[in-house]
């Protein structure tokens, strides 16, 4: 970072405010895009830990085991899947049973001593298809008595809400984004009316538009760096010292761990060099619009 201070610079951009500035508020924004991003990226991975994410809505289907012969079971997959909106049926193997099992008691049962019931579990695009009256009065003649577990209602608003919490962070993100270039923008542009005399004088010796650009968006580049690292180190360290406290004081077997992937991590990580880019760019754009416009 030293070395590339003090490359020389025609154009005096080190001495300009926007050195306190850009820093700042590139620092702020991706603080924020780093906090925001990852709550959305934890809650999302604690959708997926109750398989809740997508827009498919479930029930399972309990058929006796003593009535479950194969030709009954294929029988009853081919009548469900027949039905209107319900895009996926399957039986649920007795490895996935005994694991959700063993979540909940701590040890693995004998197959042979515990009776299971058969589990058919089906989806749907909208709970109606799910109507455990209907199933179960279609099911009567062909698997005789069964019963049917619909989705319950907290977990389909669950769900709901972690669709809406998605969108909002989309929209969280774009609006930070969108600031963060109108910051650049204005600073860019204030750099160009400040140090107009200079850059009139590296024209008239034959100094390209795009030279004058690279000076200032490899400003832009390292002022950018500057707070975003930080503001991103910082964020990291209170998401992780929320996953682990919220990891621990819920831990449960029917609760996800509040976590994030290593890869989750590394992307969180690399938004300050986003960041950089957005600014790189963003300066680059200014600068080359604002030259070409001027007589």
């Amino acid at each position: 970072m030293v070395r590339w201070r003090q490359r020389p610079q025609e154009v005096p951009l080190a001495s300009d405010p926007s050195s306190s500035f850009v820093p700042t508020i590139i620092g702020a924004m991706v603080f924020l895009s780093t906090l925001v991003l990852g709550a959305a990226l934890a809650i999302e991975g604690v959708a997926d830990g109750w398989q809740i994410t997508g827009q498919q809505y479930r029930a399972t289907i309990e058929i006796s085991r003593k009535s479950a012969s194969e030709e009954t079971v294929a029988t009853s997959i081919d009548v469900l899947a027949q039905l209107p909106g319900i895009t996926r049926v399957r039986v649920v193997g007795d490895d996935e049973i005994l694991a959700t099992i063993e979540a909940w008691t701590g040890g693995r049962p004998d197959l042979e001593l515990l009776p299971l019931p058969v589990l058919i579990d089906v989806e749907a695009l909208s709970p109606e298809s799910l109507r455990s009256d209907i199933i179960e009065q279609i099911l009567e003649e062909t698997a005789g008595a069964v019963t049917v577990y619909v989705e319950p209602q907290w977990l389909i608003a669950v769900r709901n809400t972690v669709g809406t919490v998605q969108l909002v962070t989309a929209l969280m993100l774009v609006i930070i984004a969108l600031i963060s270039v109108v910051s650049i923008v204005y600073v860019t542009r204030t750099a160009l009316s400040i140090h107009q005399d200079t850059i009139e004088t590296l024209h008239q010796v034959g100094a390209q538009d795009s030279y004058i650009a690279i000076q200032f968006q490899n400003q832009s580049l390292f002022l950018a760096l500057m707070g975003g690292i930080p503001g991103n180190v910082l964020a990291i360290l209170i998401m992780m010292f929320l996953t682990r406290e919220l990891s621990g004081s819920f831990e449960a077997p029917l609760l996800p761990a509040v976590s994030l992937e290593t890869g989750e991590w590394l992307f969180l990580g690399a938004l300050p060099v986003v960041a950089a880019v957005v600014a790189m760019v963003a300066a680059r754009v200014t600068v080359i619009t604002s030259l070409g416009r001027m007589p």
